[in-house]
């Protein structure tokens, strides 16, 4: 399905979309939306660039760019905004490293607000694994409202 103007061109080997608004279904489980697609058909990787929506059956992911490679399942982000309709957790940050197959978060700086529990993390140079083990090098965990005194000190920027 597409909206707006479209185009395609074919320059070696890499496909370039370049539209007002594409919207993107692979194995018919994700839309993709972005101002502007490439799909490098070697690697197998799609780059999206531009008011990036990425609509999946349990998340949906906001972002000024993602690099998503289809083998791997391996996610590049920034500047982002991801909201799991499961569970409730929201995630909020500048660049991050997502392994889809095993929910592996690797980020420069993070806000993550799990709803249901009412807890709140900000970190910088984030680490979740699979066995959703949480490891940063500085962070604020909290059940309240963070204090502008102690966001302004941490220097997230997120």
């Amino acid at each position: 399905m597409t909206k707006g103007l479209l185009r395609i061109g074919l320059i070696s080997g890499l496909i370039i979309l370049n539209i007002c608004s594409f919207v993107f279904a692979y194995y018919n489980n994700f839309d993709l939306t972005a101002d502007k697609l490439e799909f490098y058909f070697g690697t197998r990787t799609i780059l999206a660039r531009g008011n990036v929506v990425v609509n999946l059956p349990e998340t949906l992911i906001l972002a000024q760019s993602i690099q998503f490679n289809i083998p791997t399942q391996y996610l590049w982000i920034k500047n982002f905004e991801i909201f799991d309709k499961k569970t409730g957790i929201y995630l909020k940050g500048t660049k991050a490293f997502v392994d889809l197959r095993n929910g592996e978060i690797k980020a420069d700086k993070i806000f993550i607000a799990f709803k249901n529990q009412g807890i709140k993390i900000k970190a910088k140079k984030f680490l979740k694994n699979a066995l959703n083990e949480y490891f940063a090098k500085e962070a604020i965990i909290t059940s309240c409202n963070l204090p502008v005194k102690m966001i302004k000190i941490f220097h997230l920027g997120v």
